[in-house]
């Protein structure tokens, strides 16, 4: 025998022979086994008996991005195999290490700069899946403002809501968001509900508008004031508001109220009037009804100013009163002729009668004339005014009134 036989031979000379037998270790396999890598195998042959050290996946070049050791599982697991890497084993028969990796897990936060950098954070699992979520998904609203999207660290990861990402490391998103521009409106109804418009961001602040600032102007109106919706706004003009929504400013008119004016000159410029709104109507007065009357005179017209068409008019016809206007009063004295005539038994050679060629006003006094010179056997007993002889009078004391003559 030989010792690759497992003895030996040894012949003596008395021909008696001794036999040592040999017995060699039975050899072991200690074999290391990576599912992440496919169930890739590494094998170490060790005799039974002998001493080994656990390896390390370092030691194997095995190595996984996002995962941890987490220890060989033996099989078979008895006592003596349930050690850690590095830990020395005696081999007593053949064993496996399957490596057990345990993935890292990895937040996913996300972050509202708007809200005091107020987060929400989820927990990944390495290479687990996660859909990016909206800021409702995590119950963020602001008032005003309208989401503009994420912005992410790092920038690999996709930044459309309801994409799904794989997990590989920590991953931040952080919301932008837009205001939200808000239309403030002014409308005048008293033109055709013509508006003027102006856009302001939330939480932005403007000025209330007059009607002078939208080159807004009414004739025969004032201004009256804004009406405001919703009510929360301030109505002044020059008031700096703050826009929180949509505002809608509609003004308000009044009529000017204007004076229709009568003055009489002849009467110490006696006047009368009357207040009417903005083309509100009237009847052109006549003296009377205003309690004028003169004697010796009759009454001629009125004198508007202004002396637009529109009151160039007679009295008793309607105007359309756009402005002030004052009505002075004309009037015509009344001119008044004197005449003679002879009266009773009138002689045929007597005088021929005076003639007075004279215009006398209401208010003038009138010396009759001188007396005629009459033939023997008359006698000129005077000039009579109606029955009454009289050598002069006044027009506005006559009796009977002007127009009767003299006899």
């Amino acid at each position: 025998l030989d010792r690759e036989s497992g003895g030996e031979s040894v012949v003596k000379e008395n021909r008696s022979l001794t036999v040592n037998i040999y017995y060699a270790p039975p050899i072991f396999d200690v074999k290391y086994v990576d599912p992440l890598l496919g169930n890739e195998t590494h094998t170490d042959s060790v005799a039974y008996g002998e001493n080994t050290v656990i390896s390390t996946p370092e030691e194997l070049g095995w190595s996984h991005d996002g995962y941890d050791f987490d220890g060989w599982e033996p099989n078979p697991g008895t006592t003596e195999y349930l050690k850690d890497p590095g830990s020395t084993i005696t081999v007593t028969s053949d064993v496996t290490f399957t490596a057990k990796w345990k993935a890292n897990t990895f937040t996913v936060t996300y972050v509202d700069p708007t809200c005091g950098n107020a987060d929400a954070t989820e927990t990944i699992a390495y290479n687990g899946k996660t859909v990016i979520k909206t800021p409702d998904n995590l119950g963020w609203t602001h008032t005003g403002y309208t989401f503009a999207g994420w912005t992410v660290a790092p920038t690999s990861y996709s930044t459309n809501v309801g994409d799904e990402i794989t997990v590989k490391g920590d991953v931040t998103y952080t919301a932008s968001w837009s205001k939200i521009n808000y239309t403030v409106t002014y409308v005048d109804p008293t033109c055709g509900n013509a508006d003027a418009t102006e856009t302001i961001a939330y939480d932005e602040k403007t000025t209330v508008k007059s009607p002078d600032n939208l080159g807004w102007t009414h004739t025969g109106y004032t201004f009256a004031g804004w009406t405001v919706a919703p009510t929360s706004y301030s109505t002044n003009v020059g008031d700096e508001i703050t826009v929180k929504g949509d505002v809608t400013y509609t003004a308000s008119w009044s009529k000017i109220n204007y004076t229709v004016t009568y003055v009489d000159p002849t009467c110490g410029n006696a006047e009368a009037t009357e207040t009417i709104a903005y083309n509100g109507k009237t009847v052109i007065k006549t003296p009377e009804q205003l309690g004028w009357t003169h004697e010796g005179y009759t009454f001629a017209g009125w004198t508007p100013t202004p002396a637009t068409l529109e009151y160039l008019k007679d009295p008793g016809n309607e105007i359309t009163v756009t402005s002030d206007v004052t009505f002075t009063a004309r009037w015509t004295v009344i001119l008044y002729r004197v005449v003679y005539e002879y009266d009773g038994s009138v002689p045929e050679d007597v005088d021929a009668l005076p003639t007075d060629s004279n215009e006398y006003h209401y208010a003038n006094d009138v010396t009759a004339a001188a007396k005629p010179s009459v033939p023997d056997g008359y006698t000129f007993t005077g000039w009579l005014l109606g029955e009454e002889e009289t050598t002069g009078f006044s027009l506005r004391a006559a009796t009977p009134r002007p127009g009767t003559g003299l006899s």
